[in-house]
């Protein structure tokens, strides 16, 4: 820290879980009765990974057409759409659930990808609001639109369960 403010590095990497992904889309891959305990939380976005995110596309594509998910399908639906080869082909998803157990604890890992990606949002948000402040844009206006934003943010991760935002722990502890 210099000054009390956190440097950011180019290092520093955005909050991800890449293998509870895997597991969660291998575990769908193997029954894919899992994906309607998934997909009424996961949205596309919530994956860290492109790659993960065209699977879990093709694969909640897939459901809503009433075909089945396993690898043979996955990689015919992905191969029809021109992306097989952008998810690191066949061999990837065959990774994807081989040798992988039935997992019992899925919601668990679904709750690790989705506060993953509510950080990440977090992050992007608080972006949106520093780039203005170096535009030098009215601080007024630059806080106005930092609250919307961060209360956009809120919305849509309180929806899925009841997570505090830094925002809200600096809003209640300032007001004191």
């Amino acid at each position: 820290m210099a000054g009390g403010l956190v440097v950011i590095t180019e290092l520093q990497q955005l909050p991800s879980s890449p293998n509870t992904e895997r597991l969660v889309l291998g575990s769908i891959q193997l029954d894919d009765a899992r994906l309607a305990d998934v997909a009424g939380v996961l949205e596309i976005e919530d994956f860290s990974l492109e790659k993960h995110r065209r699977i879990y596309g093709r694969m909640l594509d897939m459901y809503s057409c009433g075909v089945r998910i396993d690898r043979v399908t996955l990689t015919e639906e992905l191969d029809r759409q021109g992306q097989l080869e952008s998810v690191d082909g066949m061999s990837y998803l065959v990774s994807l659930d081989d040798g992988l157990p039935e997992i019992v604890n899925l919601d668990s890992y679904v709750r690790i990808i989705k506060e993953k990606s509510h950080l990440r949002q977090t992050i992007f948000a608080c972006q949106r609001i520093i780039d203005q402040s170096f535009m030098e844009k009215p601080s007024e206006e630059v806080l106005d639109t930092g609250r919307a934003i961060l209360d956009r943010v809120e919305a849509k991760t309180r929806s899925s369960h009841d997570w505090v935002l830094p925002y809200d722990v600096v809003r209640q502890h300032g007001s004191s």
